[in-house]
Formats: structure tokens, C-alpha cells, sequence
């Protein structure tokens, strides 16, 4: 399902090989210009290879709470989760699409297995398993993060993404608005004062 995406996303580009990999890391994009889309997200890879890159933003939550969206699909969520979870904007590729991380428990045949116990669904009927399932490991996002063939290697190459060493545990933090601030405090510096080019720490 990964690989069908990132095909789509990059059509029209020519296959070479990937120098690395950074599949299942966390990104953080270090540039500081505030009208970048990009600008202050952390971003969790899902899958990069040599014909691109796929991700999703884990600090942005959108105004659209979990529970109304389980509500407008008529789905009781009262059990599941709190009232200020929010769902996530994922990036800024197909906006309009669900896109679940989730554990094994709600995982069907249609879900991508990242890692042992994280998945990946975008079939908005994986939210009907996840009631069913009662399962509390998920996370909901609207739109991804695309990159086509060597576009994020370059990108990395030039300073513009940080890698941040974390626990998987962070896709799923209760707190999305203050992960660039905890992840901080567990690196020992500050990620907002990363610069551009030669990644210092200030």
C-alpha cells in the first residue's frame, strides 16, 4: 500500500538507487522560514526507497477532534478517546484522505505492517475496526508527506531535515502540540535552534 502511494507520487521521475535509508525515522525540519509548510513539524517516515519517500506529520493537530469525526461517521467513540484528541494533518498531499497508524490489534488485510505492532490503513473503514476492535493504539490523519525519487535524499543531503532518534511510542502521544519540546528535553538540546546546512546545536 506504501509503495502504491509513493508510486502515484512520483509517476513521472526516473528509478535510481537510494544512497540510504531513513525508514521509520523521525524528521525534523530544521529551515526557519514560518510560512513553510514544513516549518517546526516532526515527521515520522513510513517507508523510503529508490523510488521515494512517504510520512506523516505528527505535531500538527487539526481544529477537527477524533471524537466528532467518529461522531460523523456514526461511530461511538466515548470509550475510545478523550474529547481534545485531534485529529492530525498529515501533510500536505491528498488532504482529504484518511491515513491510520495503528496497532495489530485493528489491522486487516488491507493494512501495511511498518514495524512489529505498527501499521499503516487508508481505508477509512479501518475506523469501523477500530470500535469494533476497542483498540486505543491509533492515530488519525488527514493527507501525507510525499517525496519522489531522491528528492528527500537531496533535501537531507543539503541540511534541511534533522534525524531524531525516539521511541515509536511518540507517533502516539497524547500531547502532538508539544512533541518538538519533549523530544527536546530527552536530546538534551533544543531542536527549534538546529540550523540549516551543518545541523549545529546552539
Amino acid at each position: 500500500m506504501v509503495k502504491q502511494i509513493i508510486n502515484g507520487q512520483r509517476s513521472m521521475q526516473k528509478k535510481s538507487s537510494a544512497r540510504f535509508n531513513l525508514t521509520d525515522s523521525f524528521l525534523y525540519f530544521s529551515e526557519k522560514n514560518m510560512e513553510d509548510f514544513f516549518y517546526d513539524s516532526l515527521i515520522y517516515i513510513c517507508e523510503h526507497d529508490e523510488r521515494g519517500a512517504f510520512g506523516l506529520v505528527l505535531n500538527q493537530p487539526l481544529k477537527l477532534t477524533t471524537k466528532k469525526l467518529f461522531k460523523s461517521l456514526h461511530l461511538n467513540a466515548n470509550s475510545l478517546v478523550h474529547d481534545l484528541d485531534r485529529v492530525m494533518q498529515g501533510g500536505p498531499v491528498d488532504v482529504d484522505k484518511v491515513f491510520v497508524l495503528h496497532g495489530e490489534q485493528s489491522a486487516s488485510d488491507s493494512s501495511s505492517k511498518l514495524l512489529e505492532n505498527l501499521y499503516l490503513s487508508t481505508d477509512a473503514e479501518i475506523l469501523k475496526r477500530i470500535t469494533k476492535q476497542a483498540d486505543t493504539t491509533f492515530k488519525v490523519f488527514l493527507g501525507y508527506c510525499g517525496w519522489g525519487a531522491n528528492q528527500l535524499d537531496e533535501e537531507f543531503n543539503e541540511g534541511v531535515w534533522e534525524v531524531i532518534k525516539t521511541s515509536q511510542e511518540r507517533i502516539f502521544d497524547a500531547k502532538p502540540s508539544q512533541l518538538v519540546d519533549t523530544i527536546s528535553k530527552e536530546l538534551g538540546y533544543n531542536l527549534r535552534e538546529i540550523s540549516k546546512g551543518n545541523n549545529q546545536r546552539h
